[in-house]
């Protein structure tokens, strides 16, 4: 693949408008990411479920182990429409087609937000609780 298309995907950081607007009022919060890709459109998606926690399961598992059958099947959902169970709650899912451009924008973006760091909350007054 690296032979038909460029590994080094240029983006022009100063045209894209990459900061956030207030009101930020967040749909829900993301328990699992998957990312595929459509050779025939160029196009790369990013796929992010909902993080459904209930009353028996109110703990958070994360995935540590090498096994990427649960990843490629999130990224295959991306494919295929989701069958409606009125016994179980479905998690919401949000696929966001990119091109290369739009997908090198958002990673170099995301990198330059967590290089750098949290904002201490003593000092706004607001204590977070990043775990709840």
């Amino acid at each position: 693949m690296d032979e038909r298309r460029s590994s080094e995907t240029k983006v022009d950081m100063s045209v894209m408008d990459m900061d956030l607007r207030e009101p930020i009022e967040p749909l829900f919060r993301v328990s699992r990411m998957g990312l595929g890709f459509d050779e025939d459109s160029d196009r790369i998606v990013l796929i992010m479920q909902e993080l459904i926690v209930g009353e028996e399961n109110s703990e958070i598992n994360i995935d540590t182990d090498d096994d990427d059958t649960a990843d490629d099947d999130l990224v295959d959902d991306a494919y295929e429409p989701i069958e409606e169970d009125d016994d179980a709650e479905r998690p919401s899912v949000v696929r966001l087609w990119c091109s290369r451009e739009q997908m090198r924008a958002l990673s170099i973006h995301a990198a330059n937000i967590v290089k750098a760091g949290r904002a201490d909350p003593r000092l706004n007054g607001r204590l977070v609780y990043y775990w709840t």
